[in-house]
């Protein structure tokens, strides 16, 4: 399966941080694996397959950056006004952003291990207990809820997707209809 977004974009820096990650994240702990769940959890059956599809089709080849200290500024739909416009006004970018991390939570805190599932400790800082872990994941989760309402709320103004299609508010979960 293609993936809208790559791990970089999701905890890239600057102005424009699409999830809520500190700078010290890694994102070689976001697999393709977990970013692939999440598409499959939260996004397709947020926007639909087609136009998840479409987006996909349309997207940068490079590690998509809005920040111009960080490097060469690239859109993450640069022949798209209108994806880039759903993408970063209509919230589709924190919405994809937040369910990875919301996806990632678990591994990230707890490992698998051939002696057992073992909780990260670091020598310079305290691991939260299972308590903290399930109030991040509760409120990542509420989040990732008002997200995903917002661009549903932002799909149904039958906002037009390209020159020859639009999202066809009749049939949800916003099937792309071509013209």
């Amino acid at each position: 399966m293609e993936q809208l977004i790559k791990a970089q974009e999701v905890v890239n820096g600057g102005y424009l941080r699409a999830a809520p990650t500190s700078i010290r994240f890694d994102s070689t702990q976001l697999s393709p694996m977990i970013i692939q769940v999440a598409i499959l959890k939260h996004v397709i059956p947020t926007i639909g397959e087609t136009l998840y599809n479409s987006l996909v089709a349309a997207r940068t080849v490079q590690v998509a950056n809005y920040n111009a200290l960080l490097g060469t500024v690239y859109p993450m739909f640069p022949t798209n006004t209108t994806y880039e416009t759903l993408w970063i006004n209509g919230g589709l970018e924190a919405m994809v952003a937040s369910a990875v991390i919301l996806t990632w939570l678990p591994y990230g805190t707890i490992q698998n291990r051939s002696v057992g599932q073992q909780q990260i400790n670091t020598q310079y800082s305290q691991n939260a207990d299972i308590k903290g872990i399930q109030f991040m994941f509760d409120t990542l989760q509420n989040d990732l809820n008002a997200l995903k309402a917002a661009v549903k709320k932002y799909l149904n103004k039958g906002v037009e997707c390209s020159e020859n299609s639009k999202i066809d508010n009749e049939n949800a979960p916003y099937n792309f209809i071509i013209y």
